[in-house]
């Protein structure tokens, strides 16, 4: 390889440091990759693949992109997993000779994309660092918004926790060792990037008022998260050569100031994202969301995804919404007012990793503009909640002045191509723009001028690309006329004579300089404008969350409206009572006159509540109703209800559904009985537990046996609020066993053969499932449903279930309440006689076989006899 050329020399240098990230190597107007880089971009940019000679038999893969579109291939790579470095020319061309120096500039990576344009404004783009000591400690950074978060992690709770958060990258220390369970499940979903540390102290990440506020923040509870904030702070900086300034304040996440939800929970109960489209429509957040701003709809979301359990903090946020629907004028000009403010947050974000655009600051200047109108229209408002939640709030008048007074009204995207600066702003940029626009009429009035003081009628002024500008003089004209001593001949032609003077030359130097200066003057006073609005990233980031907040407390206010919610009440008892609760979600789809109310109460004697009914008629949007409703309430919304009276829950548990995890060997029951495991470690008596159909995964025995077991130890061990919707009818016997559990059924108009669901719980039970009708809705073949329907009136006449299954067992309290081993037996048709052979021998087990009517045992009995069968053999054998 002695041969190769010194550019790709230059370019395998800077690759060998940068071997995890496709390069962007500029070369004059393109940004060039080579080899396996080129391959790779090649096939997701959907760009030609071509070849470079560099000193080697085979010629290099090379594909390059256009320098001035760039932005849109960077996305594009990123988005699908890649990492890309930026290396430009650090040196200029014209002034080397040789090769340009070449440097990576920057690192583009999923987790500090500042600006993807496929982001929503109401999504947030986390980055996220893992270091383990004795437990999980993560931080975690929207790098858009400056919002940087720490956290501590129980070991067994990491991949809800990841889940949860949704990072779009996540780093570890190169020398940690993450379980190998752990590791599996996190690569299946994110993108893992090894780190190392990195030994820069937080200090010198901030500045001024910035290092002054975090200041604040680092002190003795924060000390622990150091080594993870050093880590993903020196990851920025180290990916995007800047420091990340819009990070103004460190929060702690604890758990335990939030009513907890779970990443099952969120999933099942569709909070934010719909679970079959994983898009925001057909969810709360879509139900709730009448936000303008993106902030606003931001903070709407974590409320949502994080409601309060602190009653004092709920009412409080509920009494700035009941205050917003007491004034209709004020919420019409508050909306009105934020229409006009653009993703404040995000304007800082690019203005802490130099990204600012004209355009983005025409949209910061825009919003900046209404601040005092919406602080006014607050202030004269009778809101008193208002009034107080913006005392302090900064209207940043200073900063839309100074945006004002620099940037013109509708700026060119490029400084280069058009105007950005108003000339007034500055003299000389201000002389440079006439010149530019009035060059003709200014070499007019010089020739005037000339004219006039040399007395020379016929003088012209002229330009050629050799001379410039000159000054040309017949010499008939230069023979009667006298040459001032200051023109200086610079060209003879047949009939005359060119000069110039240094009027003329400097004039020359400022037009045809003209478009550069402009270019030059603009550019060092945007880097101004940018310098400025950095320094008060802080201000302008402490205004937009208020303004978020406000923007939210009016969504949720809206809604109450538009949806007909009502303000909840809260008591210490542990006191269900919704009245007349509506699932906003399905009512908005079905249509409010379509939606059938119910009553939701839950006490002492009904803390459990088993729940029978048909399949499709409405236990499941029953039970999600309830832990909806509660979560509205606990996020300070008003809810779906004539009335709600709730208890202020610890957290919400939700086993729903089927799915299963292939990958990591796990079928559909085993998932289903480690969500139910996760709830039974986790629940305690303030929590409510959503259980929908567990243990219809396994068969039916066994299902039925874990479902009665699980109710008996929610009762007895937990006694948490649970809704456990079921087909197992046997079950609601518990409800004579146990003082805290009562039955609801779904009621069903039955007419004949006319069957009507009409979605309204009762209390009671209900012994069909009326499986074989939904199926004939859904359009099985009538053969199919006639035979169905045969084998159920069998299975229903030969029911096996013996009397000892419902027996009330001695409980241990010093353990876990299990199932009991039930006997096995079958029934005989005529004589329900249990059949037994635990204490036959192995002949007379053969005779009682060979005198069975095989046309006379239900298929049940012929499996409860197998059963037995088998297990005798097994012990007989041993």
């Amino acid at each position: 390889m002695s041969n190769i050329t010194p550019m790709m020399k230059q370019y395998l240098e800077i690759k060998e440091q940068y071997k995890d990230a496709i390069l962007f190597f500029r070369l004059g107007d393109f940004y060039e990759m080579f080899f396996e880089d080129a391959l790779v971009a090649s096939k997701i940019l959907e760009i030609a693949l071509t070849g470079k000679s560099y000193g080697a038999e085979e010629r290099a893969p090379m594909c390059g992109v256009p320098f001035h579109s760039a932005e849109n291939y960077i996305q594009k790579l990123i988005h699908a997993g890649k990492k890309v470095a930026i290396c430009e020319q650090v040196e200029d061309p014209k002034l080397v000779k040789g090769i340009v120096k070449r440097e990576v500039v920057k690192i583009i990576t999923p987790g500090t994309n500042v600006n993807d344009n496929t982001l929503e404004g109401y999504q947030d783009s986390y980055l996220m660092c893992i270091d383990f000591d004795q437990k999980f400690k993560a931080a975690y950074i929207d790098v858009t918004t400056g919002e940087i978060n720490v956290t501590s992690i129980e070991n067994d709770a990491l991949l809800d926790f990841v889940t949860q958060i949704q990072p779009k990258e996540i780093l570890f220390h190169q020398n940690f060792l993450i379980g190998a369970q752990h590791n599996k499940s996190l690569q299946k979903e994110f993108r893992i990037i090894q780190s190392s540390y990195t030994t820069t102290m937080l200090d010198d990440y901030f500045d001024g008022a910035a290092r002054a506020h975090l200041a604040e923040h680092i002190n003795a509870e924060l000390e622990e998260y150091l080594p993870v904030l050093n880590m993903i702070l020196g990851y920025i900086q180290q990916t995007q050569g800047i420091v990340a300034n819009n990070i103004t304040r460190v929060n702690i996440a604890k758990r335990n100031n939030f009513l907890r939800l779970d990443p099952n929970t969120k999933k099942n109960l569709e909070l934010t994202e719909n679970a079959t489209t994983r898009q925001k429509k057909n969810t709360l957040f879509d139900i709730l969301d009448y936000s303008v701003t993106s902030v606003g709809k931001r903070t709407l979301r974590k409320w949502i995804d994080n409601p309060l359990n602190d009653v004092q903090k709920i009412n409080e946020r509920l009494d700035l919404v009941e205050e917003l629907n007491l004034s209709f004028d004020l919420r019409s000009d508050l909306k009105e007012l934020f229409d006009e403010i653009y993703d404040m947050e995000r304007i800082t974000g690019k203005m802490s990793y130099g990204n600012l655009s004209t355009r983005d600051a025409v949209a910061l200047r825009s919003s900046l503009f209404v601040l005092p109108s919406i602080i006014k229209r607050i202030n004269d408002s009778q809101s008193p909640c208002l009034k107080n939640l913006i005392k302090s709030m900064d209207d940043l008048s200073d900063i839309h002045q100074y945006l004002l007074d620099a940037v013109v009204d509708e700026p060119s995207v490029s400084i280069k191509d058009g105007e950005v600066i108003r000339s007034e702003y500055n003299e000389n940029l201000k002389e440079y723009r006439f010149l530019e626009k009035n060059s003709a009429a200014v070499l007019q009035q010089i020739e005037t001028n000339a004219r006039e003081r040399l007395g020379v009628k016929s003088l012209k002024v002229g330009y050629n690309k050799v001379f410039g500008y000159y000054f040309e003089i017949t010499h008939t004209a230069s023979r009667e006329a006298t040459i001032p001593s200051d023109f200086i001949r610079k060209q003879t032609l047949s009939n005359a004579e060119r000069y110039i003077n240094q009027e003329l030359k400097e004039m020359e130097d400022k037009i045809l300089g003209a478009r550069q200066k402009i270019f030059e003057i603009q550019s060092e006073i945007f880097d101004e404008i940018k310098n400025v609005l950095s320094r008060n990233i802080l201000r302008i980031n402490q205004t937009a969350e208020q303004i978020g907040i406000i923007d939210a407390l009016l969504s949720l206010s809206i809604a109450s409206i538009e949806r007909n919610m009502v303000r909840p009440k809260f008591n210490n008892k542990r006191v269900f009572e919704i009245e007349a609760s509506r699932h906003p979600v399905i009512e908005n789809i079905l249509g409010e006159d379509h939606f059938v109310p119910n009553d939701i109460m839950v006490n002492q004697n009904s803390r459990i509540q088993i729940i029978t009914g048909p399949n499709m008629g409405g236990k499941s949007t029953y039970m999600r109703q309830a832990a909806i409703i509660a979560i509205m309430a606990h996020m300070g919304s008003f809810v779906t209800a004539k009335s709600a009276n709730l208890p202020v829950l610890d957290a919400i548990f939700t086993r729903v559904g089927a799915s299963d995890d292939l990958s990591l060997g796990q079928s559909t029951f085993m998932v289903e009985m480690k969500e139910v495991s996760h709830i039974i470690k986790n629940a305690t008596e303030n929590s409510l537990i959503i259980l929908d159909e567990v243990g219809r995964g396994t068969s039916t025995f066994d299902g039925m046996s874990i479902a009665w077991a699980l109710i008996e130890y929610f009762s007895e061990k937990i006694n948490s609020t649970t809704l456990f919707s079921t087909h197992y009818h046997e079950i609601t016997e518990l409800e004579n066993l146990h003082d805290n559990i009562q039955n609801f059924y779904i009621a069903v108009n039955e007419d004949g053969n006319d069957i009507r669901f009409l979605h309204k719980i009762m209390k009671g039970k209900m012994d069909k499932s009326y499986g074989i009708h939904v199926a004939n809705i859904a359009g099985i073949p009538a053969e199919i449903l006639s035979r169905a329907n045969e084998k159920l009136k069998l299975l229903e006449k030969n029911e096996l279930i013996s009397p000892q299954f419902f027996e009330t067992r001695q409980t241990d309290t010093n353990r876990a309440p299990v199932a009991e081993e039930s006997t096995i037996s079958a029934s005989d048709n005529k004589s329900s006689k249990q059949m037994s052979f635990e204490d036959y021998s192995s002949k007379e087990i053969l005779e009682r076989l060979d005198s069975l009517d095989m046309d006379d045992v239900s298929p049940r009995a012929a499996f409860q006899i197998l059963e037995e069968l088998q297990r005798i053999a097994k012990e007989r054998i041993l």
